[in-house]
């Protein structure tokens, strides 16, 4: 671990009241007799000031210490070093513009204000019971990696399937990566560090880390066991590199109810719910549980993720779009922690609609609270 970062950890343990009462003791001493040291501590605490007015340090920070204890995040990650640190006040600023002006966002939270505009999120889905984490044997032996983090509550990952889960799930996610990465909506993730995923039809049931969130884009990353992704071939959609078109032909799979369903529409504006530039429209009905579901234009590429409806217009569904995730995802790709492949360039070119989704929905999930 470089000079850097060790400080760095000092002064978040500090500041998160993290110490014991002789650490604390000792850091101050330091802060007094060590004028660079303490320079540096106190540029640090006004910067973790600034970020915090945004409203997502905290909350970012709990990811982190997560994923710095998966495996291959190496001492020298991207994660914990000072640039991300300096890339991430830049989102906190941006997230304390969007939280003053974009009438979606509540504090605290990606709540809407705006009746009108409704996340496809079934709120009121059960629990999955102690029947559930009755593992297959069969499948594998090693667990996960513990997680030492009693302020999260983090148990471990599996990387055993589990058994099949009836209730309705609180919405879909997909795959994005055969390293184990999945998307789906922020507001489906923001009450948990660890989700269940499950497609009924190829017996998969396993649990997914919460590894990255974000509230302006409405997105969040979950990875499961390197061993479950073993069990997966490439995706088999490709990513957009065009804009979206107006009047465009899309569909989307996800779980408004216990089976996969199919949904088809167009595209009936480039921007959003009250203009906005990172989502857009399409005239297509949607309901509750297909919050995190792909977007797929209709020669398969991912164009977006389903996130919202509005209430007071029939068949109008708000969809991220997909270019702004892939700026982040690639961004983040650049790192040693999270290796999601997008190279994907897979010809899809003259499948029909049916073989399109016989392609894909193996690899759509339904979302189960943990």
């Amino acid at each position: 671990m470089n000079s850097d970062q060790a400080n760095m950890e000092l002064f978040d343990a500090y500041l998160f009241g993290e110490m014991s009462a002789e650490e604390k003791s000792a850091f101050e001493n330091r802060l007094k007799g060590d004028e660079a040291f303490a320079k540096e501590f106190y540029a640090h605490k006004d910067f973790l000031k600034k970020i915090d007015e945004g409203s997502e340090y905290a909350a970012v920070r709990s990811q982190l210490r997560l994923i710095h204890h998966q495996p291959g995040v190496g001492e020298n990650s991207f994660f914990k070093s000072r640039s991300f640190y300096m890339s991430l006040a830049a989102v906190a600023g941006i997230a304390l513009l969007v939280t003053v002006f974009n009438p979606f966002i509540k504090e605290g939270n990606s709540s809407v204000a705006d009746e009108d505009y409704q996340f496809l999120k079934n709120e009121e889905p059960a629990a999955a019971t102690e029947s559930n984490y009755a593992m297959d044997s069969t499948v594998m032996t090693e667990p996960f990696e513990s997680y030492e983090n009693s302020d999260e509550g983090v148990g471990y990952i599996s990387n055993q399937y589990l058994k099949k889960i009836i209730e309705p799930p609180l919405g879909t996610a997909f795959m994005i990566s055969d390293d184990g990465y999945f998307l789906t909506s922020k507001h489906l993730t923001e009450s948990y560090t660890q989700l269940i995923l499950q497609n009924k039809e190829t017996s998969r049931t396993f649990e997914a880390l919460v590894v990255y969130e974000d509230s302006l884009l409405d997105f969040a990353i979950l990875k499961c066991h390197p061993d479950i992704a073993d069990d997966f071939s490439a995706v088999p959609y490709r990513f957009a590199t065009n804009k979206v078109d107006l009047g465009k032909e899309v569909f989307t799979l996800g779980y408004p109810k216990n089976d996969i369903v199919f949904t088809k529409g167009s595209v009936s504006s480039e921007t959003g719910y009250k203009s906005d530039t990172n989502s857009f429209e399409v005239s297509m009905p949607a309901n509750p549980g297909n919050s995190g579901a792909p977007l797929f234009s209709s020669d398969g590429e991912l164009i977006g993720i389903v996130n919202a409806n509005n209430n007071r217009k029939q068949s109008v569904t708000y969809v991220i779009n997909y270019f702004p995730i892939a700026v982040t995802l690639e961004n983040l790709s650049k790192t040693d922690s999270l290796h999601v492949d997008l190279s994907n360039n897979k010809k899809l070119k003259n499948k029909t609609q049916i073989q399109l989704i016989k392609e894909f929905r193996s690899y759509i999930f339904e979302v189960h609270q943990h």
